[in-house]
């Protein structure tokens, strides 16, 4: 690739770091909430079952529609983040790869 091309896409990567970093943060603390708020609504759910053993409820509450659709929502949070977690993951790489391209030329010049 082209320096010139490289640094573009660094610049963008660079913009797209910044200017998404507020959310980004947003859709991380939406999935580590979702991942602890899980445990609440199988706790929930289980608390239903009032007269089976530990074991029944539990078997209950992981079958119940109320806790699928809870896992549902952690999915799809989860998915945001992984998703962001990528993408920027592939703006870092940008940015390594001009520095790179950048540290070769000034070593060579």
């Amino acid at each position: 690739m082209r320096r010139d091309v490289m640094e573009l896409k660094a610049e963008d990567a660079l913009l797209y770091l910044h200017d998404n970093a507020g959310e980004h943060g947003k859709v991380r603390a939406q999935s580590d909430y979702m991942d602890a708020w899980i445990k609440s609504e199988k706790a929930r759910v289980k608390g239903l079952f009032v007269g089976l053993s530990n074991a029944a409820a539990e078997d209950e509450a992981l079958k119940h529609p109320k806790y699928l659709e809870a896992l549902k929502a952690r999915k799809e949070a989860n998915e945001a983040w992984y998703e962001v977690q990528f993408l920027r993951e592939a703006a870092r790489a940008h940015l390594d790869a001009f520095q790179t391209v950048s540290a070769n030329e000034r070593v060579n010049a």
